[in-house]
Order: structure tokens, then sequence, then C-alpha cells
């Protein structure tokens, strides 16, 4: 017997892989297997079970674009979101929140920008919201995929509700 899996034949006796090439004795012995009436195996599609799994894997793909994505703010000024930008945000918070200083010069998406304490910590909010709303939303999506009728998984979209 054999089963096909991609574009390789499967020979269940002893799991050997057998390419396309008339030349190749296996796949010889498949050709006359198969005129012989008989009919290969085909791979059944993924488990309902593994089937919620990729739409969850999805939504977290998906929240992780969203996240990294970067914000745009009321005045126009594009905000990186993406780690390493959440962790200078923090930073320069955590230096405004130590130091004098009236003005800190950042580099945002657009361009630098010289903003105050005051201006940053809104941003840290902003970034701060951003960042939670996209994990909301996944779990939204999250508890949706798990409460779906086995039926209903086909038509699930992941890429709704995102900021």
């Amino acid at each position: 017997m054999y089963k096909i899996l991609g574009d390789l034949i499967v020979r269940l006796a002893d799991d050997a892989r057998i390419p396309h090439d008339p030349c190749n004795v296996d796949y010889v012995a498949y050709r006359d297997w198969l005129a012989a009436g008989n009919t290969p195996q085909v791979p059944s599609g993924p488990s309902q079970s593994e089937r919620r799994s990729l739409l969850r894997n999805a939504a977290t793909a998906r929240r992780w674009q969203a996240e990294t994505g970067g914000i745009t703010l009321p005045d126009g000024t594009r905000i990186k979101t993406d780690r390493d930008d959440q962790n200078n945000v923090a930073n320069a918070l955590a230096i405004v929140g130590s130091t004098a200083l009236q003005r800190i010069d950042f580099k945002a998406a657009t361009g630098w920008v010289s903003i105050t304490p005051s201006e940053l910590q809104a941003i840290a909010a902003a970034v701060g919201l951003h960042k939670q709303s996209c994990f909301s939303v996944e779990r939204a999506h999250h508890e949706a995929i798990d409460a779906l009728t086995d039926d209903g998984l086909d038509g699930y979209d992941v890429t709704t509700g995102w900021p």
C-alpha cells in the first residue's frame, strides 16, 4: 500500500519516499500497483483540535503584527511599537523620572521630535494602551475560537477587530 505525501509517494510497508521518476524501480512498482486497480491513501486534513490550534496561532501572529506595527498620535507623529522601541520609551521615562530634564530628544518613526516629560508620558501611555488593546483582541479571538462549533472553524476570521 502507498499514500501520497505532498509530491512524494510513501510506501507504507517501510515508509520509503518514492519520487515521481519513471527510471526509479520503486516508482515503476507503484505505477504497476495503480494499474492493478489500487488507490493510494490520501492524507487526512488536520484534526479539529489542530485546526483550533492553527487559528489560535494565526490570531497570536496577527496580534504580534498589530502590537509591533506602530501607532499614530493625534498630531500625526508615528511611534514605533516593536519591543526595542517599547523598551526605549520605558527607559526614557525612567531617565525623566530621575532627572530634571525639561525636553527630551525622541526618535519617532516619522523623525526626531523634542518633547516634554509630560508628552513622553502621554506617548508611553498610548503605547501601553495600544499594546493592551492588542492582547485583549487576541484573547477575545482565542476565546471565540475555543467556543466555536467544529463547523464554525472554516469561516472564522482572525483578521478582524485589531487596532
